[in-house]
This record gives C-alpha cells, structure tokens and sequence, in this order.
C-alpha cells in the first residue's frame, strides 16, 4: 500500500503526473470536487480516505477537537 497525497488548492493540478511514481493514488481538491471547500472540509475527506494533506496554507489546520484522529491531531499540533 502507497501513501498517497491530497493536493490542496493552493497547489498546482500539474504537480500530479509528476509525483505518480512515488505517490501513484495522489488526488488534488478541485479534482475530487472540493474546490473551494473550506480547511476542515478538506482535513476530513484526506482523513477519512487516508491520504497526507499538502497545502502551503498555514491556517489549514484543524481546529482542536474537529479531527477524531488523534495522531493527526498530534501532527496537526492541536
């Protein structure tokens, strides 16, 4: 099983094709019909699927408590 990543929307789609090698099941937002969701919206569907978030957003961190995963609690510093 690969780690596969989500792109936020502040990354580029055209990033994809070059990460299919190592992370071949990568997605972006807008390609999953989340373009222009908000942060938490994005934090659960990456973890309900089981993929690493990617953003360049400071603020796309979960609020304490809005996540049930606590290890992505834990990385997210909540």
């Amino acid at each position: 099983m690969s780690l596969s990543l989500l792109l936020d929307e502040n990354l580029s789609e055209k990033l994809l094709p070059l990460l299919f090698d190592r992370f071949p099941d990568s997605r972006h937002v807008r390609l999953i019909g989340l373009g222009g969701a908000d942060d938490l919206a994005i934090w659960d569907r990456a973890r309900l699927d089981g993929d690493l978030l990617v953003t360049k957003d400071e603020s796309a961190t979960p609020a304490a408590g809005s996540v049930e995963d606590g290890a992505t609690r834990q990385a997210a510093g909540a």
